[in-house]
């Protein structure tokens, strides 16, 4: 097997963004009396909603976002929750019915494989954890979270300001992802790709942790949990988020959904409203990580909950009013606890639409959701195998039988995306940019449980027919062995027939992005390296929106004049450049413009982020620019001095 090239300081740097990531939410469940799987799933979405919450009350305050804050921040809201604990009534607790204490470490040793499998697929797949990703998002979220730690500023439009700054309208984007990043950016010391990188190889393992805790809170069986956890890591398209843009705070967003709903199942299971109040805040607070990660996975686990949820009001019905008011109630507090957020989230609502051409038929749309097929050359069949098992035993998913909505809402948006260019369908998909990379990436956890069902099932089956030919195993106490003997070998003969859960595929998956270019090469990053020694504080680089310049402030801290590839909206002396800037010495607009955003050096890098893109008009003549001189320059990438005007 290919093991990942790490480092010690490697190594170091995963384990502290885990603390990073566990730790604050998991101090202030312990304080709301969380504990067991509740405790684990919901730490990284409480520890979000802190961050999302916080950034932009710490902004308005005045004060910088350090790596402090986040600490500070979690001993007020620990001692506001433990608070209304006390103050609460502390009666039984209903709880889910009880696992073998067995049961319990076999689903966390599913969980910790799970967890181990994404995280190798991911590692393996980039090399080395300081590759720089090269598709389109990356660049963003890399320069928002240099700037947090620059400038301190957590506020919802601060890191826009490196592409969106002078006369421009500043940009609102969720920042909760980079604030927690910066954090341990700051705490570390480490290169920006690096903290990137640790991230992404922990986001697997979040969500196989939540759809087991998932599980186990709604009353399935250990061998789902289990299967269900081993089967979502094996799911290419959820690997497809990771390498391609990349959506790392959409799939943290996703990888989170499950803990949501666990912790609206926690906030429901006390009966006296009183005993529900540190489980609200705890909801509430949840719910305002997962809008500030992203309001498109928000958005997403509204569709799995609705299900979630009239399946539980079902059979009770008298349960129905006192806990929608209830549920109510934490959705305004949660509205008020990040107001910045929901402000600038409908501010921003109409800029949600991308036209993403249909590159599919219907009938084949279908086909890559049953065998989990999209973009790739092969097919998984024996996650489809499972896929088919567990529908056809649908009826015996029991208190899960409510999955099948969400499955069916985003596999069959999936297909619309993939197979129509119809406005309704646009409208339809709107809150996920109309991108069915990143619906079939949230049908990805359904589909799971539903396959996962279907290894459940399998080992189900296999002893009953193991008691059938052994009559002596029909015993109560051989009854949890051989339970535990037969799900072991269905799950152990999936993952050989698997290759281990499909890791080599997924390997493979995410080397898609990383390497010596098309953005960035490693000669570009030290043609940064130097120009980081040449460039003044106030200065900045006139560069191509177009190549891997965009990189150079998230790598080395140097503020260039386009600091991403979208050119939209930028302030009018930006776009003069572009268009004219080797008009320098004749047009004195240029040279004005140059002035006033401090224009002193000019680089040109050779790659492109997309194959189609072209040098931008105002660099294409530089060598007939008499301002400029050349003061270095390597295979890929050239550093011109501008004389002053």
């Amino acid at each position: 097997m290919v093991l990942p090239a790490l480092t010690w300081a490697d190594t170091g740097l995963l384990i502290l963004y885990g603390v990073v990531l566990w730790v604050p939410g998991g101090l202030v469940l312990a304080a709301a009396g969380a504990r067991g799987w509740f405790l684990a799933v919901a730490s990284p979405l409480l520890t979000y909603g802190l961050a999302g919450a916080g950034g932009p009350i710490v902004a308005a305050l005045g004060m910088p976002w350090r790596w402090w804050t986040l600490p500070l921040i979690t001993i007020v809201v620990a001692a506001v929750v433990g608070g209304a604990r006390r103050l609460a009534t502390s009666g039984p607790i209903p709880s889910p019915p009880p696992w073998h204490r067995a049961a319990h470490a076999a689903v966390g040793a599913c969980v910790a494989l799970a967890a181990a499998i994404g995280a190798l697929a991911v590692l393996v797949g980039i090399k080395t954890l300081t590759a720089l990703p090269q598709d389109w998002d990356a660049a963003y979220h890399a320069n928002g979270i240099r700037w947090i730690v620059e400038t301190g500023d957590g506020s919802l439009s601060g890191m826009s300001q490196v592409n969106w700054y002078g006369t421009t309208t500043s940009q609102y984007y969720p920042n909760a992802y980079h604030l927690l990043a910066s954090t341990v950016t700051e705490v570390t010391g480490r290169d920006i790709p690096s903290v990137l990188n640790a991230n992404t190889a922990l986001i697997a393992g979040v969500a196989a942790l939540g759809l087991a805790g998932l599980v186990r809170v709604v009353g399935g069986s250990a061998i789902l949990a289990g299967a269900s956890a081993v089967v979502l890591v094996g799911i290419t398209a959820f690997y497809d988020m990771l390498w391609r843009g990349p959506l790392l705070p959409f799939a943290m967003g996703i990888a989170l959904i499950p803990a949501l709903l666990v912790t609206v199942e926690e906030f429901l299971r006390p009966d006296p409203l009183r005993d529900r109040v540190p489980s609200g805040i705890v909801l509430a607070l949840g719910a305002a990580g997962l809008l500030a990660l992203h309001p498109g996975a928000l958005i997403a686990a509204i569709v799995f909950a609705v299900p979630m949820l009239v399946s539980r009001w079902w059979g009770t019905p008298r349960r129905l009013a006192s806990e929608m008011l209830a549920l109510a109630a934490c959705g305004v507090l949660a509205i008020a606890v990040v107001v910045p957020h929901v402000l600038g989230s409908l501010a921003s609502a109409a800029e949600a639409s991308v036209d993403w051409p249909a590159v599919s038929t219907p009938e084949g749309a279908v086909g890559w959701v049953l065998l989990f097929s999209h973009s790739a050359e092969s097919r998984q069949l024996w996650l489809a195998g499972a896929l088919v098992v567990g529908a056809l035993a649908l009826t015996r998913l029991g208190p899960l039988r409510w999955i099948i909505v969400p499955t069916a809402v985003f596999a069959g948006l999936f297909v619309l995306a993939a197979a129509s260019d119809a406005p309704l369908v646009e409208a339809v998909t709107r809150p996920w940019w109309n991108d069915r990379y990143r619906l079939i990436g949230i049908a990805a956890l359904p589909l799971a449980v539903v396959a996962g069902h279907g290894i459940a099932t399998g080992a189900r089956g296999l002893a009953d027919a193991v008691r059938r030919v052994v009559p002596a195993t029909r015993s109560r106490p051989l009854a949890l062995p051989v339970a535990a003997a037969t799900a072991a070998a269905v799950l152990g003969g999936y993952l050989l027939v698997s290759g281990g859960s499909y890791l080599a595929r997924n390997e493979i998956r995410m080397q898609s992005n990383v390497g010596d270019g098309p953005a960035v090469s490693a000669a570009e990053i030290e043609g940064f390296r130097v120009l980081s020694t040449l460039v003044g504080p106030t200065q900045r680089v006139m560069n191509d929106r177009g190549d891997g310049s965009v990189w150079m402030y998230a790598l080395d801290g140097v503020r260039p004049v386009a600091g991403h590839y979208i050119g939209a909206g930028v302030t009018p002396d930006a776009t003069l450049l572009e268009e004219r800037f080797d008009d320098y010495d004749t047009d004195a607009a240029v040279r004005a413009a140059a002035q006033r955003l401090g224009v002193s050096w000019v680089v040109v890098d050779r790659g492109f982020l997309r194959e189609d893109a072209v040098r931008q008009p105002g660099l294409r003549e530089l060598d007939t620019v008499r301002a400029l001189q050349v003061v270095y320059r390597n295979p890929d990438m050239t550093i011109y001095r501008l004389a002053p005007s």
